[in-house]
């Protein structure tokens, strides 16, 4: 709301230049100042407005953000459970989707290496050192002293 600079009145204040109610400055000092701090108030709430319609947009964004993802959850679950499926899951999903092909019988896998498969064995020692410190050629000629109970001070 903007004021007019004087007041439309018969007879006018004679204080126009030294208002006493505003502590002696000009009324038209008053007037501009109030009709600045009301562009600035335009201003704020046009600031204000325009967060809101942001944050509007970005609170909508964040919902439909939230309902992919869920439904991007959904589907790698699904995914996993087809890719880590037990026998029985894969039987029951194959019979709901084919039921009209006969699904031919294997017999079961025996477990272990292929028939004729000469598998991995330690290689046998060929060489024994007599009991020496750990058995490692680095300690081969190494005497260790040997500790009794007494010499560790009990």
């Amino acid at each position: 709301m903007s004021y007019s600079f004087y007041p439309r009145k018969d007879d006018p204040c004679p204080n126009v230049g030294h208002c006493p109610h505003a502590g002696g400055v000009p009324i038209s000092v008053l007037v501009l100042r109030s009709n600045d701090n009301e562009q600035f108030h335009q201003y704020l709430q046009g600031t204000i407005d325009a967060e809101r319609k942001r944050n509007r947009q970005l609170s909508q964004e964040n919902e439909k953000l939230k309902a992919e993802l869920e439904q991007v959850k959904m589907e790698l679950k699904l995914e996993r459970q087809n890719k880590f499926a037990t026998n029985k899951q894969k039987q029951a999903a194959s019979d709901t989707q084919t039921p009209l092909q006969p699904v031919p019988e294997q017999p079961a896998k025996k477990r272990g290496a292929p028939v004729g498969h000469p598998g991995w064995y330690r290689p046998t020692a060929t060489y024994y050192d007599g009991g020496r410190a750990w058995g490692h050629s680095s300690f081969s000629g190494v005497d260790l002293p040997l500790f009794s109970m007494g010499s560790l001070g009990t």
